[in-house]
C-alpha cells in the first residue's frame, strides 16, 4: 500500500508541477493556478517532453482514430473514459439513454441541446464558462434528473450546442459519488467527503 502511495504521489506531482499542458498555454496547472509563469513556447516544450508533432492534439488523435475505425482501442490508448447514463425530464418519468464522455476538466454535465429540449428541460440562466484553450463562452443552463450507476437524482446540464461533444462533467460525477480510475478506464465508487 505505501509503494502505491508513493508511485500515485510521485504521479500527481510530474502532472501537476512539471509536466506543462498544451491547453495551458504550456504551463502546468500548479503554475496556472498560482498565476506565476509565462506561458513557454510550444517549440522548447516539445523538445523537453518529446512530444511527437504527429500527435498535435488530442482532438486531432481521436479525429484520426475515427476515420480508421479503431476508436475503441484509441480510446484505451489514450486514458478515455466513458459513461453510459439515462437523463430525464425534470419530473423523473421520461429517461433517454446516453452513452457521455468522462471529462473530469468539464464543471457541468454538457448534453445535445435538442434532447433537453425534447424531454421538456426548461432554461434556467447562461453563465460564463472557459474552454480548455481559454476562450470565454456563455453557456446556457438547467436543471433535470438524471440516472447514473443505479442513482437517480438532479443535475446541472450545459444545453450544448449541435456539433460540441457530450460531457459527463465533475459536479454530476460528484453527485452520484463516483471518481475516474485512469488506469482501467472506468468509474469507481468513492464514499462522500465531509470536513
Amino acid at each position: 500500500m505505501r509503494e502505491a502511495k508513493r508511485e500515485l504521489d510521485a504521479y500527481f506531482r510530474l502532472y501537476d508541477t512539471a509536466r506543462p499542458r498544451q491547453s495551458l498555454g504550456y504551463r502546468t496547472p500548479t503554475a496556472v493556478f498560482h498565476k506565476d509563469s509565462a506561458p513557454q513556447d510550444e517549440a522548447s516544450t516539445a523538445r523537453r517532453w518529446k512530444i511527437r508533432p504527429a500527435l498535435v492534439s488530442y482532438r486531432e488523435l481521436r479525429n484520426s482514430c475515427k476515420e480508421k475505425k479503431i476508436q475503441a482501442e484509441c480510446d484505451k490508448k489514450m486514458g478515455t473514459v466513458t459513461a453510459t447514463i439515462e437523463v430525464g425530464d425534470p419530473q423523473g418519468e421520461n429517461f433517454q439513454e446516453v452513452e457521455l464522455e468522462v471529462d473530469t476538466g468539464s464543471t457541468y454535465t454538457a448534453l445535445p441541446r435538442e434532447m433537453l429540449r425534447a424531454l421538456g428541460v426548461p432554461v434556467d440562466r447562461s453563465v460564463p464558462s472557459r474552454l480548455a484553450d481559454g476562450t470565454r463562452q456563455e453557456v446556457i443552463i438547467g436543471e433535470t434528473k438524471i440516472r447514473i450507476a443505479g442513482t437517480q437524482f438532479t443535475t446541472i446540464v450545459i444545453f450544448a450546442e449541435e456539433g460540441e461533444p457530450s460531457l459527463l462533467g465533475v459536479i454530476t460525477l460528484e453527485q452520484a459519488l463516483l471518481a475516474v480510475d485512469p488506469v482501467n478506464n472506468r468509474l469507481i465508487p468513492v464514499e462522500a467527503k465531509r470536513y
